[in-house]
């Protein structure tokens, strides 16, 4: 009873509602430790002017989600604090930000331009845009991929030729 909803692709049992409530426990203690490292970063004076950024792994190690393409496996917590640096804070932003727009970001705000510094052109896109609550262009879509989830998947090629999947996440599809 724990368990509000079960997703309709997995089967509505007492052992998935189990595994359901396994991870959440798992999530709730995250929470917790983050909880505390905040209160540390409070009490030292430094919260201000410190950007922390919690996110996590693609999910349950369930079927559709961690590994896979799934809508599931690329929905992922990603919460950022930045009491100095960021308009509007508390406020929820629905655009589309990936892993891959962190170094840029970083770079960005500690004013490093990487290509002057001989660092290999960036893909990503910095956010400090989304920081400053002045969206500079849409961020609508985002590119997703897996490369393999087994090395040995692929009878008769060499080890490390798997199943690359690619997919593009943009608004309900």
């Amino acid at each position: 009873s724990d368990i509000d909803h079960v997703p309709a692709y997995w089967p509505d049992t007492d052992t998935v509602r189990r595994d359901m409530l396994d991870y959440a426990i798992e999530v709730e203690d995250f929470d917790a430790q983050v909880g505390s490292l905040l209160e540390a970063l409070e009490a030292s004076g430094e919260a201000q002017n410190t950007l922390v950024i919690v996110t996590s792994d693609h999910g349950m190690p369930f079927p559709r989600v961690k590994g896979h393409t799934f809508d599931d496996a690329h929905r992922i917590p990603f919460v950022v604090s930045w009491p100095a640096g960021i308009a509007s804070p508390g406020r929820r932003v629905a655009d589309m930000v990936s892993f891959i727009d962190l170094a840029p970001t970083f770079l960005e705000l500690l004013g490093v331009d990487g290509e002057a510094a001989g660092m290999a052109p960036i893909t990503g896109r910095s956010f400090t845009d989304l920081l400053r609550c002045q969206p500079a262009a849409a961020r609508d879509f985002v590119i997703i991929g897996r490369e393999r989830n087994d090395v040995l998947c692929r009878p008769g090629t060499p080890a490390g030729l798997g199943y690359p999947a690619r997919g593009i996440r943009s608004g309900a599809f």
